[in-house]
C-alpha cells in the first residue's frame, strides 16, 4: 500500500512538474512575442521620428522658399508700381505739361 501511495505521489509530482514546465514555456513564449513586438514598435517609432525630422526639414525649406518668393513678389510688385508711377508722371506731363 505504501509503495502504491509513493508511486501515486511521484506521479502527481511528475504531473505538477510537467505543468510548471509548460507554464514556464508559455511564459517564455509570451515574453519572446512581447519582446519581438517591442522591437517592432521601437523600429516603427524610429521610422516615425526619422520621417518627422525629414518633413520638418522640408517644411523649413518650404518656408524659406516661401519667404524668398514673397520677397521676390514684393520686389516685382514694387517694380510694377514704380513703372506705373513713371507712366503716370509721363502722362501727366503729356496732359498737363508738367
Amino acid at each position: 500500500l505504501q509503495e502504491g501511495e509513493h508511486w501515486r505521489k511521484d506521479s502527481e509530482r511528475e504531473k505538477e512538474k510537467e505543468s510548471w514546465h509548460q507554464e514556464l514555456s508559455d511564459v517564455k513564449s509570451a515574453q519572446a512575442v512581447s519582446e519581438a513586438r517591442r522591437d517592432d514598435l521601437q523600429k516603427e517609432l524610429s521610422d516615425v521620428k526619422s520621417a518627422k525630422a525629414g518633413l520638418e526639414a522640408q517644411l523649413e525649406e518650404l518656408r524659406r522658399i516661401g519667404e524668398r518668393d514673397r520677397h521676390l513678389a514684393v520686389e516685382a510688385a514694387e517694380a510694377v508700381l514704380a513703372g506705373l508711377e513713371q507712366r503716370e508722371r509721363e502722362k501727366r506731363r503729356g496732359c498737363f505739361g508738367w
